[in-house]
């Protein structure tokens, strides 16, 4: 069980990661792609030659982040999944795709989704963005395409 992206991720992105830059990571370009996946509903069934390990735990600046990861991802599968929301079968549900034993709290399952999700996030992007620009653009892309209709959802602005 491991965090695994798009094989032409580590390519695509070399552009991404500049001193100047906040994306420094190969789970950066995860985390990113896995929210644009999540956002697209592009979850995207691939083939192991397709993808590459990147890591088996969260990194250190995601740790803090593993059960909002978490409740994203399940949140998504529980959407689509027109479950309704009755105690029994949403703790059923949830409970197929956790792992206490596990440090990032997921499981096979959850790690196959999760994958599936951020490899379809990343020919979601790659398609918009045919090569990689800078972090600013990319980031300034980001937000206008998926950050800025939930914050401003959010009642935080408006």
């Amino acid at each position: 069980m491991s965090f695994k992206i798009h094989h032409a991720s580590k390519v695509w992105a070399q552009p991404l990661f500049t001193k100047e830059s906040p994306i420094k990571t190969q789970m950066d370009i995860y985390y990113l792609s896995f929210i644009v996946g999540i956002s697209t509903d592009s979850c995207v069934r691939f083939e192991p030659s397709q993808v590459v390990e990147i890591t088996r735990d969260y990194t250190d600046s995601f740790k803090p982040f593993k059960y909002t990861l978490l409740g994203i991802l399940l949140s998504s599968e529980l959407k689509s999944s027109g479950l309704k929301l009755e105690r029994s079968s949403f703790r059923d549900h949830i409970l197929k795709f956790i792992d206490c034993e596990n440090s990032t709290m997921l499981n096979e399952r959850a790690f196959d989704l999760m994958n599936r999700y951020a490899f379809g996030g990343f020919e979601y992007i790659r398609n918009k963005l045919s090569k990689s620009v800078e972090a600013s653009t990319f980031l300034v892309w980001f937000y206008e395409e998926f950050m800025s209709e939930l914050i401003v959802n959010s009642g935080l602005v408006e």
